[in-house]
This record gives structure tokens, sequence and C-alpha cells, in this order.
């Protein structure tokens, strides 16, 4: 039991230090996964006994001293040189597999020493020896390739910098070092210091292996620190003048290449050509010298070592040179020199790394910044191109370039359409590595975050990477946000430490230019939540924050929604009846209120839980908060608009009847009187949004307190559009009995309204229109009479033409009403003249058995108001055909006058259109027309007329329309002497 507990234990740590394993990553994972797959098995087996302890016990001991080799095998690959790995990654490789088989085989002893297993015990562990037994690892094969490469160089005595340089970069990121001198530098050290504990150990055959791989690595100038680099250039440079570089020697020139060798080896013929170039001759088929022309027997290729050194020396030369006379060509301040000055630092890089090293030492970067001043976007161009070059993995040189003021200068390249990409791949380097120092002071660029946030928006991939970095200060993000570029904001409020969710919910709550669509993307992308709960937070500064942030978001419509069902709506009341905070505060609270309520009419509210919020108890305490002397004065404006945006939603009819057992109604038309505009305006929302439920209330309230005439004077007072029209339908909801109407007549109510119908569009024209069906109610012609004097008719005609289609609607109806008076107002005509002479006899109305005029029988005909009638079927789904269909009925309605209106109404193209509505109108309109129908199908000749157009669209109402249709469209379908072929619908 001692010995499986401590294997139990070994192997949790062999298996959890495995997975962190970075080279040869896959491999020890694989281990780490099998290793984990054992531990469930231990601890089934210290439960058992074991029927052969001899057996059991040789196999554990056997597993714990495989796993001693595997806990080495780790160590090993977790402490050493990360190039000493890569060197020995089959060695490493082969090894894990051999350990891992080994447990296996451990395992599969263990099965065999008799222990007394459940089924599901035994199974596992047979599954897990089989996988230990079966483990097959592999190299990876850019590891193998790299090795290759490197035994290839060592085989071949490769000497050249660039082979070398190519060599230690895929080393670096093959191990995940980072391609930076300081960095390799460091590795190579460790690296040597494996092979002086190679020497200590007498292992003399790896060492040499070492020693070779070493020379090869440190030919590399990602080898050499910063420093050493710079040295080299102070002493290559130290007895040379600003002059033209120097031309190569003949023996430097390849015979074959015609160029400057880079890794010169000498033939058997005592020639010296370039590697490549010979080893492309002799791979072609060749056996003799391309220069010599004799015929070779040993093909073998020997360094030249002391012809490279002097190619080396010349090219180094020629490199301080070029680097001198380029930094004199930028201090000349001339475009032209500066152009070519560039271009030559941007060769000199791309020849050799070295010299990004040299360059800088030749303090050539200060210049560079300076020769961006000149304003010449090609300079600019080539400098940013340079620099990018120079700091490219080169931390010090970034460091130089942020220093002598270059971050300045790129960042105004970013605002420069033919730079910008460029001034933004330049950054991207400057911020590599260790870029607090460097974000630190991009965040002083006062310009930097808009060009960014402006290349961010214009889709570039690579502003993104650079703003993420810019996101560690608060004061970045919110300007980034003032942008429009909210992703760095709704991360710090959704995942930020409390300060940040602090200043972020600052900003929101400042950004008042925010549109409903950015509005509508923040509560899509969940700000709404953190908001809510640092409403709910014992912090004051956090609640006002918060509130403040709400209130913004609460505009927009879906967030409205999103706030009701996060439980906002009781969060919100809570904070408005706090004692704890400030009357500013409260105010955010009642207008965020009064939005969510606005918002939500279609579903109930609920707090946090889903529960139904108490709607009574919400109106009863805003009623009450609204009374109080205390705190009613400044919050009575948004309480009254909360209760407005209630008394609209789904529990509209109990907010009101609430209100009501409250005397609001009383208190609301007090508040018309004396009140401040603002409380006056919320007042009129809240009692429009009640006129329909208690039209007769607020009337009867207006009559008592003697203020029916202050209400008619503010209607025509009133310079708001708005609150006008609300007031006109608050109006318009008051009973239309006798006494009401002429209780209006005798407070000014006609002229008022009449004022205000100005036949236009407005909402003020439409609401005007609704309280003059009032009062055109065919029960008091009185009335009527007051309104044709005043010339209503002409207007009503100018909205059916121009109006709105409520506006229309509302025209139609108040037109059907003068009609219907017109039946009764209408008379005989009667001659007039001296006996003697032939009499005088009036003209007869087209429709109307008498004589009719506007005023005194109030005739639409004789107002000309059919034809904007008929044109108000060409809208067949909308209320106005409705109205139209009504007001053609007053024509056919009477045995009277149905000939004469039906013939009318067929010469004005009326029935045709009509019938239109049978398929296309509403559910009213159908319903209308069906009853017109009826009338006409009355004449004879109608019926000839129509039947065949009408009985298709009838015969659909008798078998889909509603039941109060079915019924009717039957009738005119037995009117039409068809009832037998839909007898089936009936």
């Amino acid at each position: 039991s001692t010995l499986l507990t401590l294997i139990t234990t070994q192997v949790l740590e062999i298996a959890i230090a495995a997975k962190d394993v970075l080279v040869e990553k896959e491999s020890f994972q694989k281990l780490s996964r099998y290793l984990h797959d054992i531990e469930p098995v231990l601890a089934e087996l210290k439960e058992r006994c074991f029927k052969d302890l001899t057996a059991a016990n040789q196999a554990l001991q056997s597993l714990k001293t495989d796993l001693d080799r595997a806990h080495t095998l780790v160590s090993d690959c977790t402490d050493k040189s990360k190039f000493y790995l890569l060197l020995h990654c089959r060695s490493i490789v082969k090894d894990a597999q051999v350990v891992t088989r080994d447990i296996g085989k451990d395992l599969e002893l263990l099965s065999l020493a008799g222990t007394e297993l459940s089924l599901d015990i035994r199974d596992n562990l047979l599954r897990v020896k089989n996988q230990f037994l079966s483990a097959e690892f592999q190299a990876s094969e850019t590891k193998l390739q790299i090795l290759s490469k490197l035994e290839e160089g060592i085989r071949d005595h490769r000497t050249d910098q660039g082979f070398a340089n190519d060599l230690i970069v895929a080393i670096a990121m093959a191990v995940g070092v980072p391609v930076e001198p300081s960095e390799i530098n460091k590795e190579l050290s460790s690296f040597k210091r494996e092979k002086e504990l190679l020497a200590e150990r007498k292992q003399m055959q790896e060492q040499a292996f070492m020693e070779q791989v070493i020379d090869l690595l440190s030919k590399a100038d990602a080898a050499y620190t910063s420093d050493v680099l710079r040295q080299r250039y102070k002493e290559a440079s130290e007895h040379i003048g600003i002059t033209e570089p120097v031309d190569p020697l003949s023996s430097f020139i390849c015979p074959l290449a015609r160029e400057v060798m880079i890794d010169p080896v000498t033939a058997s013929s005592n020639r010296t050509y370039e590697r490549s170039e010979i080893e492309r001759w002799f791979a072609s088929g060749h056996t003799s010298d391309p220069f010599t022309h004799m015929e070779l027997t040993d093909f073998t290729l020997r360094p030249n070592t002391s012809l490279r050194k002097a190619i080396q020396e010349w090219t180094d030369q020629n490199y301080c040179i070029r680097i001198r006379r380029a930094k004199h060509f930028l201090q000349k301040r001339d475009v032209a020199l500066a152009q070519n000055a560039l271009d030559d630092l941007c060769k000199l890089c791309e020849e050799s790394n070295t010299n990004t090293e040299w360059i800088a030492a030749e303090n050539v970067i200060p210049e560079i910044i300076e020769v961006m001043k000149l304003r010449d976007k090609e300079v600019q161009r080539r400098a940013l191109t340079a620099l990018r070059i120079l700091v490219h993995n080169n931390f010090r040189n970034r460091d130089e370039v942020v220093q002598v003021g270059g971050l300045e200068q790129v960042v105004r390249c970013l605002g420069k359409s033919t730079l910008k990409k460029l001034a933004l791949s330049v950054l991207l380097e400057l911020l590599q590595g260790d870029e607090r120092s460097v974000c630190e002071k991009l965040c002083q660029e006062k310009s930097a975050v808009l060009h960014l946030v402006m290349l961010h928006n214009e889709n570039e991939p690579t502003a993104k990477p650079v703003l993420e970095k810019l996101c560690s200060s608060n004061e970045n993000i919110v300007q980034m946000a003032s942008m429009s570029y909210f992703d760095p904001l709704i991360s710090s409020l959704l995942e930020g430490p409390e300060e940040s969710k602090l200043a972020m919910a600052r900003a929101l709550g400042n950004l008042e230019s925010l549109s409903d669509q950015n509005k509508l993307m923040l509560g899509e992308k969940g700000v709404i939540g953190p908001l809510l709960q640092m409403m709910i937070s014992d912090k004051l500064e956090a609640k006002a924050t918060a509130l403040e942030a709400l209130r913004n978001l609460s505009s927009n419509s879906q967030n409205q929604r999103s706030m009701a069902q996060a439980g906002g709506f009781p969060v919100l009341m809570d904070n408005l009846t706090s004692p704890r905070l400030p009357q500013t505060c409260k105010e955010a609270a009642a207008i965020t209120l009064k939005n969510i309520a606005q918002g939500n009419t279609d579903a109930s509210l609920t707090d946090r839980d889903g529960h139904a919020v108490n709607v009574k108890q919400a109106v009863e305490t805003l009623i009450g908060l609204m009374e109080s002397s205390s705190h009613g004065l400044i919050l009575r404006a948004p309480i009254l608009l909360v209760l407005h945006g209630l008394a609209q939603s789904k529990d509209g009819e109990l907010v009101q009847e609430v209100i009501k057992e409250q005397q609001g109604v009383a208190f609301l038309v007090g508040l018309l009187d004396g009140a401040e505009r603002e409380v006056r305006d919320s007042a009129v929302f809240l009692l429009r949004s009640m006129s329909e439920g208690a039209g007769g209330d607020i009337f009867d309230c207006l009559y008592t307190e003697k203020k029916l005439e202050h209400f008619v004077n503010l209607i025509g007072n009133c310079s708001s559009a708005d609150i006008r029209a609300d007031l006109l339908m608050v109006l318009a909801s008051f009973p239309s009995n006798k006494q009401t109407m002429e209780t209006l007549m005798e407070a000014g109510a006609v002229t008022t309204v009449l004022a205000q119908v100005k036949g236009d569009s407005s909402k003020v024209t439409e609401s005007a229109l609704a309280a003059l069906e009032r009062f055109t109610e065919p029960t008091n012609v009185e009335l009527q009479r007051t309104l044709v004097d005043s010339g209503i008719h002409s207007v009503l005609v100018t909205i059916l033409n121009s109006g709105t289609t409520t506006g229309k609607a509302r025209a139609a109806r108040a037109l059907r009403n003068f009609s219907l008076t017109t039946l009764d107002l209408c008379h005989p005509p009667t001659s007039t003249g001296w006996l003697c002479f032939r009499p005088t006899v009036p003209a007869i109305c087209k429709v109307h058995t008498g004589v009719c005029s506007v005023k005194t029988t109030f005739c639409i005909v004789e107002a000309r108001a059919v034809p904007g009638l008929v044109a108000l079927l060409d809208e067949p789904s909308s209320v106005a055909a409705e109205a139209a269909v009504e007001a053609f009925f007053t024509f056919v309605s009477s045995e009277e006058t149905r000939e004469r209106g039906a013939w009318f109404l067929h010469e004005a193209n009326a029935i045709l259109k009509s019938l239109g509505l049978l398929a296309h109108g509403t559910a009213t309109a159908k319903e209308r027309t069906v009853d017109l129908l009826a009338c006409l199908f009355k004449l004879k000749n109608m019926r000839e007329t129509y039947c065949g157009r009408a009985k298709l669209p009838l015969v659909e109402l008798a078998q889909h329309g509603s039941v109060t249709v079915k019924k009717k469209a039957g009738k005119v379908l037995a009117q039409l002497s068809m009832i037998q072929e839909v007898s089936s619908y009936f």
C-alpha cells in the first residue's frame, strides 16, 4: 500500500511536468495523458489484496524504476538548453518511446500478479497497458529538417554568414526563443555550458560535435550581442573617412558568377570559387575545372578561410563607408540626397543584419527622424521603410527611435493616405516585446488613437493589434469609444477590475453623441448586465455612474426591452426611492424607468429572478413620490413620464385604474395650470395615454375645477405642436353627448379646434380632425351648422387630397356625418315666378331628391367631396378606405335616394373600386363594402352590372370571412340568386 501510494504520487507529478515540456511537446503531452490514465487503476489497486505478493511487489518495483527514468527524462527536457534539446530531439523521442513501452510492460506484469480486480478496473488496466505498449513517438519534421541542415553545414565546413544566419533563426523559431540577439546569445551561452558539462564527464565525441555546432552558429549575426556588434563597428570604422566604397580585388570575384564571393572554397585544382557555383558545376555532370579545364579526380572542396577573411574585411570597410556617407547625405537635409541615403541604408540592412547595429552605432537613427520633418512624402516613405527594418527584432534600436522622437513622426504619417499602412507597420514593430514604455509615449500623442481607430474602421487588419496594445490605459479606451470603437470598452466593463468598470460606465454616461445604432450594439454585446450589477452595489459612486450610463443607453427601444428583461425596472425603482441617492441620480433613474416602461408595451415587467413586478404597488409609489413636497418638484416631470410609459404598457388598464383610484386625474388636471412647462407637458402626455379610457373623468375634473376654458385656451396658445396634438386628442376623447358638446362650445372649443385644422398632413391637423369628428355627430345639427358656416367642407375636401392616411379617414368620417344629416335637411323643389311665365325649378341634387347646397343641407356631393372619397379606395388596406365606404353608404341606405345614389356612385366609379376592398381591404372595410352591396343589389340594374365582378370575392368571404361577414355575404349572394351555388358554405 505504501509503495502504491508513492507510485501514484509520482505518476501524477510526472504527468503534470510532462505536460509543460516545450520541446517535442506533442510526444510529452501524449505521455502525460497516458500517465493520467494510470492513476484511477492504481487507486483501485490500493483497495485490493494480491494473491501473489512477491510477483506484485516485483512488478511495482519495476514500475517505479521506469517511472524514475521517465522523471529524469522529463526533468532533463525542462532544465537543459533548448538548443541542446533540439540537437538531441531524435534520442529524446526514442527515449520517451522506450520508457513509455517499458511502463506498459510493467503494467502487464502487474495484471498477471493475480489481483482481484473489478471487471471495469481490469478492462481499464488492459486498455492503459495497450496504450503504453503501442506508443509511437516521432520528432517533428521541422526539427529533423533543421538537424539535417546543421549536419550538412558541419560536414561541408560551411563558413558563410548567410547560412549561419538562416540556421540560427530557424533553430530559435523551432524551440520558441525570440529572434532577438540578446535572447539568442543567452541561449547560446546556456548551450556552451552544456558542452562544458560534457567535457567534465569525458564525453569527448559529443563534446566535439557540440564544438562544431557552436563554431558554425557563432558566425551568425544573432550570436552577438548589440554591444559586441557596435564595438566591432567602432573598430572597423576607426580610421575611415567619408569616401566612396572601394572596388573589390580581382581575387574576390568568383570566375563563374562574376560576383564577390561569400563562401569561397578551393577545388583540387587550387582554383577558388563560390561554393554554390562550383557545386552546381559539378552537379551538372562536369568533371573538369571550369577555369583551367583540367580533368579532376578529386572533387573535395576546402574552405578558403584566408580569402574569406580578406573579403569580410573589405566588405566591412565598405559597409562603414556607406553608412558614414548616408549619414552625411541625411545631414544635408536635401530631399534628393536623403532619398538616396535612405535607399542605401535599406540595402545595407538587407545585405547584412549586422548593419542594423552598425547604422545605430553611427547615430544615423536621429538623422532619419530629422529628415522625416522635411514633409516630403517620398522621403517619409523611405524613412519609414528604413525604420521598420532597423527596429525589426531589435529592441535597442526600437528604444532609440522612441527616445529621439520617432514616434511623433510615425504617428503623423498615420494621417497620410499614401503612408498610413507603412506607418502602421512601423508602429507594430515598435510595440513588439516589452511595449509598456512605447505605449506610454504613444498615449501622449493626441492624434494616435484617432488615426488608429480610423484605420480600423477602414478594415485595416493591423490596426486592431496596435489598438489592443494601447488598452492598458482607461483613458485610451474611453478615447477609442468616443470614436465609435467600443470593443475594448465592452471587454473592460465585462471583465475588467472595478476601477476599469467604473471608468467605462462613466464614459458611457458621458457619451451623449452615441448613435442609436451604437447604443443597440452595446446592448447586444452585454453591457446592460454589468451596469445593473453596479446599481445594486453599496457604493454610491458606482450607482451614480451606472445610472447615467443606463439613462444614455435606454433611449434605444431594444435596450429598453433588454433592461426590462434583465429586471432593471425594480432595481431602478429601489434607487428612485432611496434616501441615499442625490436628486440628480434620481432624475436619471426616473428617465430610465420612463424609457423602459415606454419600450415594454407588449410584455410584463419582471425582477431579476423573472418574477412579475407588482405594477399596482409601483404606480402607488410613483404617485406618492410625485406628490411628496421634498422630492416631487424635481422628479415630477420624469415620474409623470414613467407613469405615461406604464399607461401604454401591457398593464396599461391596471395603471389607469390605479391612477384614478389615487385621485390622480384631478392631480394631473391641476398641473395644467401654473406648473412648469416641462411638468405640464409631461402631465399632458399622461392624460393623452389615459384619454381613451378616462375621457369622461378628465372632462368632469376640468368642468368641476372650472379649468375647461383654460384647457381650451392652452390648445390655442401652446407653442409645441406635439403638446397641442395631444391636447386635441384628449378633447376628442370627451363624451359626445349634446350637453358636453354645448359646454365645449361655450368654452370656445369649436373655434379653437377649427383654427388648428390647416388642411395639411401635420399631427396637429390629424388630432384636430379627431376632435371635429365628435363635433359633427348628426345628433347635434346646430353644432354641425356652426362648423359648416366656418367653411369646414372645403378644409375636409383638401385633407382628402393631401392629408395623412389617418387624417383622410377622419375627414371622411366627418363628411359621412354631414351626409347623414343631409337626408333630413333636403326638401323637394318648389316652382317660383309669375303664373304668366314658365316657372323656375331649382336644380335637384344628383343624389338627394331635393334641392341641396353645402350651406343649407351640408351636402357632400355639392361640396365636391366625392372624387376625393373615391380616391381613398386606391388605398384598400387603409382605414381611410373604410371611412370612404361608410360615406358612400349614406347615398343608398335610404330608399328615397338609393336609385339616384347608386347611379351617381356608378358614374363616379366608386362601386367598381369598392369591390376591390372585398379581397384586399381591412376586416372592417370588407364588412362595410358587403353592407354597401346589400343596398345596391336591391336594384336590378346594379345586380346586372356588378354581379359578375362581385360573385367570386363574395363567395370567398362566405367561405373564409368572419362569422358576421359570412352571414352578410350569404345574404348578398342570395340577392344575386346564387345561394344554391354556395349553399354548402352556410
